[in-house]
C-alpha cells in the first residue's frame, strides 16, 4: 500500500462543482496542483488569476479552459472516471501501468507524497485506492439539482435545431478532448428539447447516484460528504475549511481570498 498513490478523489455527478472544490483544495501545499506551473510557484500564486483564467463566464466554452485531470497526470490510460476502463486493474498492474503512462508532473508529486486530485463519477473502487482519500458532494434538494440542471445544459452540451430535430453536440466528448483510441459519441439527436432534457439530465445515472447520496457506494477510505447547496451558498467557507481540518490540509491564509475565489466562480454562473 506504501507504494501506491495518494489520490485526492472528487465524487460527483459531472456539472455539480467538483473541479471547483478541487481547485481550491489545490491551493493548499499538501496538495499538488494540476498545473505544473502554479505547482512551482506555491506559496507565491496569484490564485485569483488563475481562476479567472480557468473559470469564466462563457459557459458554452467551459469545458474548453477548465482543468482536467485525466491529461495533466497522464492517468487517462490506465482507467476511466465514468466507465468500466481500469476497474479490473489490480495493484501490481497498476504500479507497473503508472510508470508506463503518468506524466513527470505526477510522478514528482507521488515522490513528494502530495496528495493528487482526480475526478471519479463511478461507484467502483479500485485496489489502487487503498492510499486515497475521497470528497463527495452530494446533490441534496431542488434548489441544488436546479442549479445543476442549468449548469450540465449550459456547459456541457451545445444544443441546436436542425432540420427539425434538436441536437446537442457533447462537449466532453469532442474530438480533441477525448481520450485518444475512444469514439465516444460527439452528437445525439431527440425530437424535441423536452426529449433531450429529460435523457441527458434528468434520466442520466450519474445525476440519479448523487442525488441524496442515495446510491452512492461507501468505500473503505476515508471519506467527508459535502452539499452542493452549501457550495452554491457562503457556506461554501466553512465547508472549506472543514475538508481542510479532516485531512490535515494547509486553508488560504487570507479569508478574504477565500471568499473572492468563490465569489468569482459563482458569478461565472449568473
Amino acid at each position: 500500500m506504501s507504494n501506491l498513490p495518494k489520490f485526492l478523489i472528487f465524487r460527483f455527478a459531472p456539472g455539480a462543482a467538483g473541479n471547483f472544490v478541487s481547485s481550491m483544495l489545490q491551493c493548499s501545499p499538501e496538495v499538488a496542483h494540476l498545473d505544473p506551473h502554479e505547482q512551482q510557484n506555491k506559496p507565491h500564486n496569484n490564485w485569483l488569476q488563475y481562476f479567472a483564467k480557468v473559470f469564466h463566464n462563457d459557459l458554452a466554452k467551459w469545458t474548453h479552459h477548465e482543468p482536467s485531470s485525466v491529461y495533466n497526470w497522464g492517468t487517462k490510460n490506465i482507467f476511466s472516471q465514468k466507465f468500466d476502463r481500469g476497474n479490473t486493474v489490480d495493484t501490481q498492474e497498476f504500479l507497473q501501468l503508472e510508470k508506463l503512462h503518468c506524466t513527470k508532473h505526477y510522478q514528482h508529486a507521488k515522490s513528494k507524497n502530495l496528495y493528487i486530485p482526480i475526478f471519479w463519477h463511478k461507484n467502483y473502487m479500485p485496489q489502487y485506492f487503498a492510499n486515497s482519500v475521497s470528497v463527495t458532494i452530494n446533490l441534496n434538494n431542488k434548489f441544488a439539482q436546479r442549479w445543476f440542471h442549468r449548469a450540465r445544459y449550459c456547459k456541457h452540451y451545445n444544443v441546436s435545431q436542425q432540420n427539425g430535430k434538436v441536437v446537442s453536440e457533447i462537449m466532453e466528448n469532442r474530438p480533441n478532448y477525448q481520450v485518444a483510441g475512444f469514439n465516444n459519441p460527439t452528437t445525439k439527436q431527440f425530437d424535441s428539447l423536452r426529449q433531450f432534457v429529460q435523457n441527458e439530465i434528468i434520466d442520466d445515472p450519474f445525476r440519479i447516484n448523487f442525488i441524496g447520496c442515495q446510491n452512492v457506494q461507501r468505500w473503505t477510505i476515508p471519506n467527508i460528504d459535502i452539499n452542493l447547496s452549501s457550495i452554491l451558498s457562503d457556506s461554501f467557507i466553512n465547508d472549506y475549511h472543514k475538508i481542510c481540518d479532516f485531512y490535515n490540509l494547509t486553508p488560504i491564509t487570507d479569508t478574504m481570498v477565500t471568499m473572492q475565489l468563490h465569489q468569482h466562480w459563482l458569478n461565472c454562473h449568473e
